[in-house]
């Protein structure tokens, strides 16, 4: 059994509907890996946007659910990492502007917020994350100490 239907209730990591009931489309799927035990998985999509979440949870014969892992993660679409503080401040303060305001306003026209909101999460990986990852790589090498 340890799929429990609580699972289901959710925000949509895909278009963002809010605390909506996610279709069930497999549960309690097995997946063989090295070691006595296999992953167990299950399936839901919302049935607004089509969009599928993978919830990865105890096995079925525990005696009680325990979610493990959910792909995509709830707010991945806007996470970026390595942000200065300053510039962090201000994007996390747009994001729960976001949020809180979001349908609730009637001159805010949600999937144009939420655009807005994903290309400048672009942008701030291009500035912020993608130039670390070569200088990351072009760092020379410590050299070892003489001895």
């Amino acid at each position: 059994m340890p799929f429990s239907d609580d699972w289901a209730f959710r925000d949509c990591p895909w278009c963002g509907l809010r605390d909506a009931q996610m279709q069930h489309l497999a549960l309690n799927l097995s997946a063989d890996r090295r070691g006595p035990t296999p992953r167990y998985w299950s399936v839901i999509s919302c049935r607004r946007c089509g969009g599928a979440i993978l919830i990865e949870h105890t096995p079925p014969n525990f005696p009680q659910a325990q979610l493990l892992k959910v792909v995509p993660e709830h707010g991945a679409d806007v996470r970026v990492e390595h942000l200065p503080d300053d510039v962090r401040k201000y994007y996390e303060d747009a994001i729960r502007v976001l949020e809180a305001v979001g349908a609730h306003a009637s001159h805010v026209d949600e999937k144009k917020a939420r655009r807005a909101l994903q290309f400048t999460t672009q942008v701030l990986r291009n500035l912020f994350e993608i130039p670390a990852e070569p200088a990351a790589r072009s760092e020379p090498e410590p050299e070892d100490e003489p001895e």
